[in-house]
């Protein structure tokens, strides 16, 4: 069960919107235990979809306290992905 719980955290599905069909990014080794190629981050997946809506998500905003906050942090897009 720790094992399933593990690989479902790291599960991602993604359709439509420009999006390659029945494409697999990257793979595991052997026994499905660890990141063989191509890793990406949460903040690779939400770059790619703000670069496919045409939002710059190397924009950085301001908070009313003049702090930055970037609208993805530490991501860039997935370009496999993009059809």
């Amino acid at each position: 069960w720790e094992y399933l719980k593990r690989r479902l955290r790291e599960l991602g599905l993604v359709a439509g919107g420009g999006l390659k069909s029945g494409f697999v990014h990257g793979s595991s080794d052997a026994n499905g235990g660890e990141v063989k190629d191509n890793p990406v981050n949460p903040g690779d997946l939400h770059a790619t979809m703000f670069d496919l809506l045409g939002v710059d998500y190397t924009k950085e905003n301001q908070t009313e306290q003049g702090r930055p906050i970037r609208v993805v942090d530490k991501g860039k897009p997935i370009k496999d992905l993009i059809a």
